[in-house]
């Protein structure tokens, strides 16, 4: 006799993909790692895309990524303006998700990581239907270039805006980074003793 199959729906792996990721970044520059020789601390709090925080004592290494999930697929970035149009036209009038994933490092004095925290944050974002008037506003959209370095080849905080028809999380996690729980992580590390 077979047995049936359990129908609960599988568990997604992108949360925990988009942690590796943020992972990924943070631990690229510790101060273990090779090419931070290259990088003292110093020069790291000045090197755009690093978020480096402490004082001499001890520091923070934050790292994110963010990507854009319809269902099971990743929208990363668009290589090109046709794939930018294909995504946009994917998400019309359809709902996806948005995880960024962010890692905070504390690194000693003497380079030791001292300690390690991570959270992922999802928010639903609903796009208006596909019509005539949505096309031309995607064809505009990519011919501004603004799609070609963001995750789902739009950003809710530029024109891209306009494709967004609801929410429902945070907005600025959209955006790329959660800010209410990256500054509540952040008083929770400089509070620590």
């Amino acid at each position: 006799m077979l047995k049936e199959l359990d129908s609960a729906p599988a568990v997604s792996a992108h949360p925990e993909l988009v942690r590796h990721l943020a992972l990924a970044k943070a631990e690229a520059i510790l101060p273990a790692h090779p090419s931070l020789d290259l990088y003292p601390v110093q020069t790291l709090r000045s090197l755009p895309g690093f978020f480096v925080e402490g004082d001499d004592n001890e520091y923070v290494i934050l790292g994110a990524d963010t990507i854009v999930c319809l269902e099971d697929e990743i929208l990363g970035k668009p290589h090109d303006p046709k794939e930018a149009e294909t995504m946009l036209r994917k998400l019309a009038g359809r709902t996806h998700l948005v995880h960024t994933g962010v890692v905070a490092l504390t690194v000693s004095s003497d380079n030791v990581l001292t300690y390690e925290e991570s959270f992922v944050t999802t928010t639903e974002v609903v796009f208006l239907p596909l019509d005539k008037n949505l096309e031309e506003r995607i064809m505009d959209y990519v011919k501004s270039g603004e799609p070609m370095d963001k995750a789902g080849a739009y950003g809710i905080q530029d024109q891209g805006a306009v494709f967004v028809s609801g929410i429902k999380g945070d907005y600025y996690n959209v955006m790329g980074l959660p800010l209410s729980r990256v500054t509540r992580l952040l008083d929770r590390l400089n509070s620590r003793e």
